[in-house]
């Protein structure tokens, strides 16, 4: 058998924040990871160019992530109202899928209704609280 000796780093966990993102002073400025945006330069008949941004600053990555999306939401979303609408046609002699939208609805609208509620509450006893300090 072989011995495992194992070190603990004192100052690892004074070290450690809730988020997992970097700190300010971790992080790489724009200059040093060479971004470019996505640019068109023109050669005008005299000889000089002439810049075009394109994407308002953004690289051409950034516009592909950004396009796909926006493709990704729209097609998940046309796909469910499809499934809706094919729900609808198919119970169109008892009206079964608008009255469950109708009861959906008003439960999602309770929802919302007692979580708005209830978070004023709770800012109302937070305000309450360090008013009495």
């Amino acid at each position: 058998m072989s011995d495992i000796s194992i070190q603990i780093d004192q100052n690892a966990s004074s070290n450690r924040s809730s988020s997992h993102r970097p700190s300010l002073s971790e992080r790489q400025p724009a200059s040093s990871r060479k971004y470019q945006p996505l640019v068109y330069q023109h050669k005008k008949k005299d000889g000089t160019t002439h810049t075009f941004n394109i994407g308002c600053g953004c690289s051409g990555e950034d516009l592909i992530i950004i396009a796909s999306c926006y493709i990704t939401f729209w097609s998940f979303l046309l796909g469910f109202f499809t499934l809706l609408l094919k729900g609808a046609l198919d119970t169109d002699d008892s009206h079964t899928m608008l009255w469950s939208f109708l009861y959906f609805g008003i439960f999602f609208s309770a929802l919302v209704t007692g979580s708005v509620y209830v978070g004023s509450k709770e800012k109302g006893k937070d305000d309450c609280a360090q008013n009495e300090k």
